[in-house]
């Protein structure tokens, strides 16, 4: 995933890491330093300054834990990377991209298992898919509080999410 912000003519580019599994593919154990977090690159000279915010600013060991994908309000002020950890649990954190740092609370109290995709929209809620088999649900959370602010139940667990206006 990558987003462009044509305030500073800059593509921002989460990348997910080479990964090192457990013999029997039950956990991921590290993945290569250097290869996860989020690359910056300049569209106008057609070059890449690295990765700006590496894996390690999210937590975990090595080269930290990857960065999925990215969501951002419409005035791309905000921006949010969902990041994944070594179990396959998931969660949320704010960035800023002018200083490279990354928010030390996460947007959900615990790491998601059953973490589908998710979408920042309009209203400047994000939308997150828990895809519980037990308790499948679209969870609406506001990040300016951190919390949740409403779970509306579906009855299977869902793939992908799209607000349109």
């Amino acid at each position: 995933e990558m987003i462009y912000l044509e305030s500073s003519g800059k593509i921002y580019v989460a990348h997910g890491g080479s990964l090192t599994y457990a013999a029997d593919f039950s956990v991921i154990e590290s993945t290569a330093i250097g290869s996860t977090g989020i690359e910056e690159i300049v569209v106008a000279s057609n070059t890449s300054n690295g990765i700006i915010i590496p894996g390690t600013s999210f937590g975990g060991v090595t080269g930290g834990f990857g960065v999925r994908k990215l969501l951002y309000n419409t005035d791309q002020s905000r921006i949010f990377a969902v990041y994944d950890a070594f179990d396959f649990s998931s969660n949320i954190k704010e960035i800023n991209i002018t200083n490279a740092t990354v928010d030390a609370t996460p947007l959900l109290a615990e790491n998601a298992t059953a973490f589908g995709d998710s979408v920042m929209a309009l209203d400047g809620y994000i939308y997150q898919i828990n895809r519980s088999s037990e308790n499948p649900s679209i969870d609406i959370y506001s990040p300016d509080t951190k919390s949740l602010i409403k779970s509306i139940a579906t009855e299977l667990p869902l793939q992908s999410i799209t607000v349109v206006k």
